[in-house]
């Protein structure tokens, strides 16, 4: 490979320095993380750094879905119930209950339409509809005595195929006889439940003068039985122009098995609505209402109605045809920035009669905030603002709103803003250690990267015995420079300039490893190393910030890739580019590197430990170059010190070394001489 050329130094070392980061990054992400967790237990939180960044909230929106409610069916009395039902009685669709409370013999009695015969002790089932007096107490003083709580029922019960027939019923109560020790006159309440119909309760009283069978009647009361229906709809219903909408609705019926159509009138002008079948198995469905875009807004009531005179039933609704409407809604309706701070503001949007795009923005700000613009389109609900606070913001608490705008409809949500003053200066030395480490495992990275480029560059082993101490060096100049810059970041922080604070703290993490680099770069300069560390540093920090924007992780990884890239490319462009003399040593092949010299020695021989450039072939060192008071020196195995001018050329084994200055002027040269080149000279 020809490395002759400066800048493919540069670039290889650019790459070998942000594959070197991107190693300590991949070891540095699990620490960090279990570090990080350390110090939330350790009551450090999740405060500021030099490698973090707030994180946004998140919209969690639904949508209540409403169905008609449906109240029970009418039932007994729960003390009457148990009554009957402690006697043997069952429920049905029709039920007429008679309770006293003494021993005389009081007969129930029902006289059906249509029918000669009623129900009662002497004939209790009905042939023709099914209905039958399942409880009969005190029968003639002598069976089934009850002297406190006697009861007798009648029951129509639909699951015992009892089939109701319409018309009127008439109730009556017989005294039938009075018995020994028994009041003469016996109080009653009649109880009926029919169907749909509220329960009837008909209190009265009934006297048998004689001691014998002198039955006296009193007639109760008469109810009816039809098909009945019932329909329950939701109260308010909303519709906008050019909108369809499904109304769930529920039905119960009585006295009635097959199917139920259900129709919409009072409709507004504009609105039609689908007729709607319920099957006979049913009892739910779906009205179909639907408005054309000439439908007027307001408020209309409308009644949805069974079809037919067989089975009656209706309900009643609102129906409010909607004005186009947008509704803003934010997650957090309170956020808390700091200067130099910045977060996504997730808000979501509800559409109502129109589908176009949504432009969000905040008015009202507050000096030193600021927010962009953001945009929904058509088919989108939710969407985020960036809110960024600056240097120059006051604290205090403030009330910006924002806004959502349509070409039909805007909306507005409130917003509590609150600017926080400087923190207390809170130092955490839990955070410095753990933000240390993690820049001492991204040093130790980069630090041996470039050093196996530079070993692999002059032909040398990859790491070398220097190569522990070089690695122990990095970490403790990572250790350094993060832990000196995450505590420069909190006191900056605390004074109200977290923005240079943080800046300032990549700016000397990067300057710090420049200045370890150069101890392992043959006689390059250490401040150029610092000036060339100091601007990866800063092109880290922003590349971190630019990262961040898709998570801390990603900003991380970015602004430390970024952080070796520049630090190894800068280094290797100071070297090349502020050199004033140099080798450049050719190994056959068309393969020629550039070292650089300085005051320290640089070494050209076969033994690869000792020496900077190894040599095939040669003495242990054969050559030594360095620079004194501005001249090239070159020491020769077993020839002595002799100044070397440019273009002078010595052979090492396999390698030959020609001298390169900045300065082309040739000094007096000792014997022997050794063998000169210009720059267009090549060896076979």
């Amino acid at each position: 490979m020809n490395h002759a050329r400066p800048w493919k130094k540069v670039a290889i070392f650019g790459l070998l320095g942000a594959a070197g980061c991107l190693v300590g990054w991949a070891i540095g992400e699990p620490f960090l993380y279990a570090s990080m967790s350390a110090a939330d237990s350790a009551g450090a939180g999740r405060a500021p750094s030099l490698i973090s960044r707030p994180t946004a909230p998140k919209v969690d929106e639904s949508a209540p879905v409403g169905r008609p409610v449906v109240p029970p069916l009418p039932a007994l009395p729960d003390a009457l119930k148990k009554r009957v039902e402690a006697e043997g009685g069952k429920s049905g669709a029709i039920e007429i209950t008679l309770e006293w409370s003494d021993a005389n013999d009081l007969d129930l009695i029902c006289y059906e339409p249509n029918s000669k015969t009623p129900i009662y002790h002497k004939h209790p089932r009905s042939v023709a509809s099914g209905g039958f007096l399942d409880i009969d107490k005190n029968f003639l003083c002598t069976k089934n005595i009850e002297r406190l709580t006697p009861v007798e029922h009648i029951r129509w019960r639909l699951e015992d195929r009892a089939i109701p027939q319409e018309g009127t019923y008439s109730v009556v109560v017989s005294h039938y006889m009075r018995c020994r020790d028994a009041p003469a006159t016996s109080k009653y309440s009649v109880t009926v439940k029919c169907g749909l119909e509220p329960i009837q309760i008909y209190p009265g009283s009934i006297t048998n003068p004689g001691d014998e069978k002198t039955a006296t009647s009193d007639k109760v009361c008469t109810f009816v039985v039809s098909p009945k229906a019932e329909i329950f709809v939701r109260k308010e219903v909303e519709l906008n122009p050019g909108d369809t909408l499904r109304v769930p609705v529920a039905i119960r019926t009585a006295f009635h098995r097959g199917r139920v159509d259900i129709e919409t009138l009072d409709l507004p002008a504009g609105v039609t609505a689908e007729r709607l079948t319920i099957p006979a198995d049913s009892t739910e469905g779906e009205v179909v209402l639907r408005a054309t875009s000439a439908a007027k807004p307001g408020k209309t009531p409308i009644r949805f109605k069974t079809v037919g005179v067989a089975i009656p039933g209706s309900a009643t609704a609102q129906l409010a045809i909607q004005f186009p409407k947008l509704e803003v809604f934010a997650t957090n309706e309170e956020i808390a920035l700091g200067a130099g701070a910045s977060l996504k503001l997730p808000v979501a949007i509800r559409r109502s009669h129109f589908k176009g795009s949504v432009e969000l923005e905040v008015r009202n700000l507050p000096t030193g905030v600021n927010v962009k613009k953001a945009t929904l389109a058509p088919d989108s609900t939710e969407g985020e603002l960036e809110v960024q606070a600056t240097d120059a913001i006051k604290p205090g608490q403030f009330t910006p709103e924002i806004v959502g705008i349509a070409s039909d409809a805007t909306g507005n949500a409130a917003l509590a803003l609150t600017l926080l003053p400087p923190p207390p200066s809170k130092f955490s030395l839990w955070l410095v250690i753990a933000i240390g480490l993690w820049t001492a495992l991204l040093a130790v990275g980069l630090s041996l990267a470039l050093l196996v480029g530079q070993n692999r560059y002059l032909g040398r082993p990859a790491f070398g015995r220097r190569a522990p101490l070089i690695a122990a060096g990095a970490a403790g100049a990572g250790l350094l420079s993060g832990s000196i810059g995450q505590a420069l970041y909190i006191l900056l922080l605390s004074v109200g300039v977290p923005g240079f604070g943080f800046v300032f703290g990549w700016v000397l993490l990067g300057g710090l490893l420049g200045w370890g680099v150069s101890f392992f770069i043959p006689n390059l300069d250490w401040k150029k190393a610092i000036a060339a560390g100091v601007v990866g540093g800063g092109l880290g920090a922003l590349a971190f910030i630019v990262g961040a924007r898709g998570g801390e992780y990603l900003g991380r990884l970015v602004g430390g890739a970024v952080l070796g890239l520049c630090i190894g490319a800068m280094v290797a462009l100071v070297e090349a580019a502020f050199r004033r003399a140099w080798l450049e040593v050719r190994f056959g092949g068309g393969e020629t590197i550039t070292v650089n010299l300085g005051p320290e020695p640089v070494k050209v021989g076969g033994d690869g430990r000792q020496c900077a450039v190894w040599a095939r072939g040669a003495e242990a060192v054969a050559l030594r170059y360095w620079l004194r008071d501005g001249r090239v020196v070159c020491d020769v195995a077993g020839q002595g010190e002799q100044l070397a001018a440019n273009g002078d050329c010595w052979q090492a084994g396999s390698v030959q070394v020609i001298v390169r200055t900045a300065n082309t002027s040739a000094p007096a040269r000792k014997a022997p001489a050794p063998l000169s080149l210009d720059d267009e000279d090549d060896f076979p």
